[in-house]
């Protein structure tokens, strides 16, 4: 199956050693992937993290996550997780995709 949806990852660093996290999914023309409070078939965009749990409608061209962290100490961390997302044309629905991401927060 073809791979539509292109995910980028990072992280901004904040003042007091906190964190945005952006998890950015690049969706070409004619696709959409679900929000992550999306309650109806064929179900949300779900995030997952190894470190620290977290969990929107639906999006055209570019959807934007954003997640705050915060580094307890100066020691570099990084930040492991997954994304699992359905993406769809006006035509058919992918079966759910899952892709593991790692930030580093500096």
């Amino acid at each position: 199956m073809p791979n539509p949806v292109q995910w980028s990852y990072s992280a901004k660093p904040l003042p007091a050693n906190q964190y945005e996290l952006h998890l950015v999914a690049k969706i070409p023309k004619g696709w959409h992937i679900y929000s992550q409070s999306n309650t109806s078939a064929p179900g949300p965009t779900r995030f997952e993290f190894f470190r620290h749990p977290a969990d929107v409608r639906g999006f055209l061209n570019k959807a934007e996550f954003m997640q705050l962290m915060e580094r307890k100490d100066s020691l570099s961390v990084f930040i492991r997780g997954t994304v699992t997302y359905i993406a769809c044309n006006e035509k058919n629905c992918l079966p759910p995709k899952t892709d593991s991401f790692q930030v580093e927060l500096k």
